[in-house]
């Protein structure tokens, strides 16, 4: 926006940007969350105020205003319209810029030279007042950048221009006014009549005309990528010295105090670390915390035996050199025990009643208290203990089937299932089709932070047959969470990908995404009593309302104990098609281009199915029988089409079990 009168006489020279300022260090920003009263930035108390809107963009806001000293509520503009002749086209011929900016802004002029040397406000060329709100992406600004908006489709810095145009910079069409300069209608204040056009929901109960910036409007405070960022920004008032606004949450999203972050979740409540560095739980503090090297084991997600709502909280600390503290608290955050060590510590897990440490030393003696903790050596447990975050089962049929051992050297791979995994996919357990049995979502190739790499999201059962919609391609930066978040009974499938959080539903379509506030691999989701369940982002925690509470796998590497094993029973709970579902049968690629087909059909408990094709006149072409079928899924067969004409063909499906059902499909074949 350049600062200078509208009709282009007089422009006096624009300050830098917000954004200029702080990155040269001029300023510094102040995080603006609650009620706000803003004072304008040519005052002494001006300041320029920050939100956060995710890990890599904020927005910067200013309170900008262009009173003419000593004549609140009149700017330069108004004040020769005010004196302007009429002329004889009906308009007006308005006076000499200068001669009003000399005349009635203070400004300093040399007696000799007649050159302006100094004014009191630059925002006096503005073509209005009110906020100024650049929205800043860090991920798109490099230092070797020749400008920081080259590229006009994407660019580093922005201006929220409240009209809800994007103007600045771009041809226009206008035949009056010129907005590509910046103009009245792109400051944020209370009565923009250009704001409530593009959203006339908001002059509903709202007869002072206050503005709004939030998910719903337009703009809108999403992120760059249309993710939401759960940032409300309400009750802008009317422009003046100090500019009163909120800055809050969206209602769906609870903000802890700046600066903490989630950690864990004890069956009741969520704990995490504050500033200060206190464990809080919930809403009040239980104890300081010793160093940023810690682990919180919640006895609710206990591996096996009696179940809890206490929690450990295990850190390293200073005793008699590097040593740690296992503290163990209640519930309501009272501390049961606690015990030292002057041994490091590497990971540890709760089972049976003690917390088992893993240590990296070499050698080492007994626990403080042999009864409630045991050591070992970190990633060297036995096979049918391990707990170290690198340990994955699937129910499969009555008991667990192993799918991946460990990533760490002197183990071989080995599978139940028909399924054999790399040591570098990220593999994640749930029930994602919903018949009550778990199947396998990996993220191939792992390596959650190389962002750049195009990877594959694959859902299949335990006889490696994929799911309908996957795989999914895309940057994915993280394992997949697994659990059900909207109104049905079937989870979604949460991954960051691209800087964001997706959400995916079983059949791999994207249905929302939100912004990310932390590492990829800190997401985790909560439940609650109350029907909720929370996904937890860094400082924020956006909730849902699920009909049906489902959570399967919690946090990237499956609970919160960093066991990777399966939250379901390994019943098949949900009701199945007694022989055939005539809805899931279908081939794929249809058309069929390089010479083979796969045709794919969903059976119940069905001992044996047959598939013949047949060409339009209804000549065989070829005939199998499929046995030892797959109970309650998804069942394949692959047509090679060999040296068959372009044409159309019928491919017949009729399965026997119980009973005996078909289901016909059009195939098309091209040469």
């Amino acid at each position: 926006m350049d600062v200078g009168s509208n009709n282009g006489q007089g422009v006096i020279p624009a300050p830098p940007t917000a954004w200029t300022r702080l990155h040269q260090g001029w300023e510094q920003a102040v995080e603006l969350v609650g009620n706000i009263e803003l004072a304008a930035r040519h005052l002494p108390a001006g300041q320029i105020g920050r939100v956060t809107l995710s890990k890599d963009e904020y927005l910067l806001i200013e309170n900008r205003l262009n009173w003419v000293p000593g004549l609140p509520g009149v700017s330069m503009d108004s004040l020769r319209y005010r004196n302007g002749d009429p002329n004889e086209y009906g308009g007006l011929d308005l006076p000499h810029y200068f001669d009003y900016l000399v005349d009635s802004a203070g400004v300093t002029v040399d007696p000799a030279t007649g050159v302006i040397t100094s004014v009191p406000n630059y925002d006096l060329g503005l073509p209005g007042s009110g906020l100024l709100i650049w929205h800043v992406d860090q991920a798109r600004y490099t230092p070797d950048m020749q400008g920081l908006n080259d590229d006009p489709e994407a660019r580093a810095v922005a201006l929220e221009e409240a009209d809800g145009a994007v103007d600045i910079g771009f041809p226009t069409t206008a035949l009056i006014s010129d907005p590509i300069q910046g103009w009245y209608w792109d400051l944020w204040f209370a009565g923009n009549e250009a704001f409530f056009v593009a959203n006339p929901d908001r002059r509903v109960n709202n007869p002072d005309r206050l503005m709004s910036l939030d998910y719903d409007t337009y703009p809108s405070s999403a992120l760059n990528s249309g993710a939401e960022s759960g940032i409300a920004i309400r009750g802008i008032g009317f422009a003046g010295e100090t500019l009163s606004l909120s800055v809050g949450d969206e209602s769906d999203v609870t903000r802890l105090p700046e600066g903490s972050r989630l950690t864990c979740f004890n069956g009741n409540d969520w704990i995490y670390r504050n500033l200060g560095g206190w464990w809080v739980l919930g809403d009040h503090q239980i104890g300081e915390g010793y160093s940023n090297q810690h682990v919180i084991i919640s006895e609710h997600d206990a591996v096996s035996g009696q179940k809890s709502n206490a929690f450990w909280i295990l850190e390293t600390t200073q005793y008699g050199g590097v040593g740690y503290s296992a503290r163990r608290f209640n519930a309501d955050g009272s501390l049961i025990v606690e015990l030292m060590d002057s041994v490091g510590f590497d990971e540890a897990y709760f089972i049976d009643g003690q917390l088992h440490i893993g240590l990296t030393d070499t050698s080492f003696g007994a626990p403080p208290d042999s009864e409630l903790i045991a050591y070992y050596h970190a990633h060297s447990l036995p096979a049918s203990v391990r707990s170290d975050n690198r340990w994955g089962y699937l129910w499969d049929t009555d008991e667990y089937s192993e799918v991946i051992q460990t990533r760490y050297s002197g183990y071989q791979y080995d599978s139940l299932t028909a399924v054999l995994w790399s040591s570098s996919d990220d593999v994640s357990l749930g029930d994602v089709d919903g018949d009550g049995l778990d199947e396998i979502v990996a993220i191939s190739p792992g390596g959650a932070y190389q962002t750049s790499e195009i990877k594959e999201m694959i859902a299949v059962n335990a006889d490696g047959m994929r799911l309908d919609g996957f795989p999914v391609t895309g940057q994915f930066e993280s394992s997949v969470l697994l659990a059900n978040l909207m109104d049905d009974i079937r989870p979604e499938l949460i991954v960051v990908e691209s800087g964001d959080i997706a959400i995916y539903n079983p059949e791999g379509e994207e249905l929302e995404r939100l912004g990310l506030h932390t590492g990829a691999y800190s997401l985790f989701l909560l439940h609650f009593p109350d029907g909720r369940v929370g996904l937890a982002n860094g400082d924020r925690i956006h909730w849902f309302e699920p009909e049906v509470q489902n959570l399967q796998w919690v946090t990237m590497e499956g609970r919160f104990s960093g066991n990777r094993y399966s939250l379901n029973t390994g019943v098949a709970e949900v009701s199945q098609p007694a022989v055939l579902d005539k809805s899931r049968v279908y081939n794929y690629p249809n058309p069929v281009l390089d010479g083979a087909t796969t045709i794919r059909f969903y059976v119940g408990t069905a001992q044996k199915a047959t598939i013949s094709i047949y060409t339009i006149d209804g000549l065989l072409v070829e005939k199998v029988e499929l046995t030892d079928l797959a109970i309650n899924d998804y069942n394949e067969w692959v047509w090679e089409v060999g040296d068959q004409p372009s044409g159309l063909y019928y491919g017949a499906v009729e399965v026997e079990g119980a009973g005996s059902e078909s289901a016909l499909i059009k195939i098309a074949v091209v040469r």
